[in-house]
């Protein structure tokens, strides 16, 4: 008869307890290694809400350009140029850069400066309709 390895026993114990306490090991050091903060960060895309001292918008495209990225935003959402943009856990990840007119349905538009190290949780597709938009 043949007994399984997991249970086999050794001089310190049995192997599926030390297998057992060597997943938690490792699984606590990954956790040590990536803090909450960092894991948590969430997706910056079009339709998704961002929060200003002016209070919360939704961003409507991704634009790429000359300093970019940027998420654009309406111009009644933000304060001014240089105000800080967050998402909806309150971490920031840009500042207004251009911002149209908050007193005109034609030039109210602003663009967010997407900060460096929050370029990653960009994606272009829209909240809800991952298809667009189209090439």
């Amino acid at each position: 008869m043949r007994f399984s390895p997991l249970f086999t026993t050794f001089e310190g114990g049995s192997f599926f307890l030390r297998f057992r306490i060597t997943f938690a090991l490792a699984a606590a050091a990954l956790v040590a290694a990536f803090p909450a903060g960092a894991s948590a960060a969430g997706t910056l895309q079009p339709g998704q809400y961002h929060e200003t001292d002016a209070g919360s918008c939704t961003m409507n495209f991704v634009y790429d350009g000359a300093g970019g990225p940027y998420l654009g935003t309406a111009a009644h959402c933000v304060a001014g140029v240089g105000d800080v943009v967050r998402d909806t856990d309150g971490e920031r990840f840009g500042a207004v850069a251009y911002i149209g007119s908050q007193n005109s349905t034609v030039d109210d538009w602003a663009l967010i400066r997407v900060d460096a190290e929050d370029v990653g949780r960009l994606n272009p597709s829209v909240k809800g309709a991952p298809a667009t938009p189209r090439a």
